[in-house]
Parts: structure tokens; sequence; C-alpha cells
């Protein structure tokens, strides 16, 4: 099987809100090798997804995403869209 991987240093991902389905990007994500800023109103030491077993999500927690974000994911629920 042929992995082809783009630059990570050009490629950074945002992702607003990390509810259920922002916390399962932000997994798949990590599954391919990048860590996602992410911008959020509750903040934790840790984050978990449970597939069977525990998987930890390292993300970079930010108050608002840096100018070099390429691609920014919205996972929130559509009341709360007013602010973005």
């Amino acid at each position: 099987m042929l992995i082809l991987r783009i630059n990570q240093g050009l490629m950074m991902f945002g992702i607003i809100g990390l509810g259920g389905v922002g916390i399962l990007l932000a997994h798949f994500l990590n599954n391919a090798g990048y860590v996602p800023y992410v911008v959020t109103r509750t903040h934790y030491g840790r984050y978990i997804i449970r597939f069977g077993e525990e998987h930890e999500v390292r993300v970079k927690l930010v108050d608002k995403l840096p100018s070099g974000v390429k691609y920014t994911l919205i996972a929130v629920k559509a009341y709360d869209t007013v602010g973005v």
C-alpha cells in the first residue's frame, strides 16, 4: 500500500467546537499525523475518545485560530454559529 503524505509543515487544520463531532474529527486528523488547533468553550487537561479502547486525542487549544490554518472544520450546533 502506497501512502502519500503531504508536507505537514504546510497543512494546518483548525476545529471550532470539540463536542462529539469535533473530537472525532481531531482523532481522525491525529491518525493521519496532524495535531489540529482547536477553539472550544471548555478546556480540559486531556481529551479521550473510546473505540473499544481509550485513545488520547492530541489538540492545540487556542482562543483564536492562527492565520496559517489552511482548513477550518466547524463542528458546532447551528445555534452556536452566531459568533463564527
